[in-house]
């Protein structure tokens, strides 16, 4: 039994291993917890170190981190009915809770007293950002050899303090990754959409330029010359509406671009091809008909 200087003492080496972990910069986040999973089983008496997620609506108790000192079947995704676990009664507690050995315990006829067997058990609540995430939880097949101390419920606590925290920075790092990956994604539907404008832009623009020079020619009858006008209206028509898609990335970002469905001829879409391509077609010396 140790005295107030001899906890003390203990709760200083406790805390001196623990920050040693969390201030290890080889270390991942995953690898941070299952070293303080491992250092609370070893400071506790304990075979199983585990953190999960519990889901009361859908009656679910998911293994995220475990640590096990033995063969047991504890392992990284394992779900388990929540109602036959000690973990609903931690997570539904507003306190660490603390069970030295089950069968002399208030929690002897509870389910998880004989659906897994084990006969300790201490753990405490996980909150991310404010809200009941999950348990960190340390348990045994038998009663621990020396019952759980105030001392183990402060460590148990210190522990799922700095697990939230970790918990907290995990997920807004993953937030962050996930903005980039959307910016950069934005960014690079920008870059092959100007590519592809500047594509359709030079289209029209020959066909305007094509024409203009044919209705200049002195060759050209009046009715060529107003064919040839008609077709750089269109042309300028068509360039104009480009130019506004352009402009208008505002609905693109906000995903409000929209498509109409309008009635249109056939006919006047192969004749409207045919004088905006023609005039690139017949100064590469190609024929073009339709």
């Amino acid at each position: 039994m140790l005295d107030n200087n001899g906890l003390l003492l203990e709760q200083g080496r406790r805390i001196r291993a623990l920050h040693e972990i969390i201030s290890c910069p080889d270390l991942s986040f995953d690898q941070q917890i299952d070293e303080t999973l491992r250092l609370g089983c070893q400071f506790l008496g304990t075979e199983i170190g585990k953190v999960g997620r519990q889901d009361p609506e859908n009656n679910t108790s998911e293994f995220l981190n475990t640590i096990v000192l033995a063969d047991l079947p504890a392992r990284r995704g394992l779900v388990l009915p929540l109602d036959k676990t000690f973990c609903q009664v931690t997570f539904s507690s507003p306190e660490t809770i603390a069970i030295s050995h089950v069968d002399k315990s208030e929690y002897r006829d509870h389910p998880a007293a004989r659906f897994l067997g084990m006969q300790s058990y201490i753990g405490c609540t996980i909150r991310v950002h404010g809200k009941k995430f999950g348990t960190v939880n340390f348990s045994n097949r038998k009663p621990v050899e020396n019952p759980f101390t105030e001392a183990d419920k402060d460590l148990v606590n210190l522990i799922g303090s700095w697990i939230s925290v970790m918990m907290e920075r995990q997920l807004e790092a993953e937030e962050l990754k996930k903005s980039k990956l959307a910016a950069d994604s934005a960014n690079q539907a920008k870059s092959t959409f100007l590519a592809n404008m500047s594509h359709e832009i030079r289209t029209p623009l020959t066909s305007i330029i094509g024409f203009a020079e044919a209705a200049l020619d002195d060759d050209q009858s009046t009715e060529q010359r107003l064919s040839a006008l008609r077709t750089i209206r269109r042309s300028g028509d068509h360039l104009l509406n480009l130019i506004n898609d352009i402009l208008d990335f505002s609905k693109i970002e906000a995903g409000e671009l929209d498509i109409e469905k309008n009635s249109m001829s056939p006919m006047q879409l192969a004749s409207e091809v045919e004088s905006i391509v023609s005039a690139q077609a017949r100064k590469k010396h190609l024929d073009f008909s339709v």
